[in-house]
């Protein structure tokens, strides 16, 4: 599954190889994965833009019921799954994270380095005012700028640039906030039992 606002960085093949070796690691060590989310951020939360799902039973259980409560609380499907992750309420589906080269851009505190950057999701991004107003949260073109600034920094190899473009990203007070609202100290604490169980 993929958001709109997702690009590979590297050559799909080695996309693909990663995900190989990560079902052939997941299960060597008899820990089966029916669903792999991207990394809200390093320490707590999934983020379902781009996902790895296997078909059977269990995924479509979690699946279901995540639609049941989209319908019934009017929530976004990712914040109703991070809840039943906190709650260990899967539906017998074992739910884990991709490693951070599979990069969720509000995970910018914890970015791969450059060369290591396989997927890049636009899922984050600075606002900056436009004469005197910030752009509407449906504008598209802060997330087709960043999409695009990534692009020509993979292009280039230019390690420094895409230093200073997660800095910005790590920086701007929309991230703080978002985080404070969505992952309070009990919810940061579940997930310290959670995250453990990650893969990469």
């Amino acid at each position: 599954w993929s958001d709109v606002d997702v690009q590979p960085t590297a050559p799909l093949r080695h996309l693909h190889a990663m995900l190989q070796a990560l079902v052939r690691k997941e299960g060597s060590v008899n820990t089966r994965a029916d669903i792999w989310t991207q990394r809200e951020f390093e320490e707590a939360g999934t983020n379902v833009g781009f996902m790895l799902l296997r078909s059977g039973p269990a995924t479509r259980r979690l699946l279901l019921a995540v639609r049941t409560e989209m319908a019934r609380l009017g929530g976004l499907d990712q914040n109703i799954l991070n809840r039943m992750m906190v709650a260990g309420d899967t539906h017998g589906a074992v739910v884990r994270r991709l490693p951070a080269a599979i990069w969720a851009s509000s995970n910018a505190g914890h970015a791969p380095p450059l060369d290591e950057l396989l997927l890049h999701h636009a899922n984050f991004i600075v606002r900056p005012p436009t004469a005197g107003k910030r752009y509407a949260a449906t504008d598209p073109r802060p997330k087709l700028e960043q999409l695009s600034r990534v692009r020509s920094l993979v292009h280039r190899q230019d390690s420094i640039g895409w230093r200073r473009m997660t800095a910005e990203i790590t920086e701007d007070g929309g991230l703080a906030a978002y985080k404070a609202r969505n992952f309070d100290a009990e919810t940061l604490a579940a997930w310290r039992r959670i995250a453990p169980d990650d893969y990469g």
